[in-house]
């Protein structure tokens, strides 16, 4: 799981779901951060996209790795 520096500016709700993608895509979320990701995306294209291109690039490194 991604840890934020504490010298770093808070993420605003967004930005928080959208670092969770790729940990979304891998499977590595809490059910709790899995449903927030799911129910932020129903609401938001930029995310759904950002979400896509992660999935194709799990798919790409999948295939890679074989």
């Amino acid at each position: 799981m991604p840890t934020i520096p504490m010298d770093r500016p808070a993420l605003d709700a967004h930005e928080e779901i959208e670092a969770l993608l790729p940990w979304y895509v891998n499977g590595a979320l809490t059910p709790a951060e899995t449903s927030a990701v799911e129910r932020h995306c129903v609401e938001c294209p930029t995310c759904r996209a950002e979400l896509e291109q992660c999935r194709l690039l799990a798919a790409v490194v999948q295939r890679l790795s074989l």
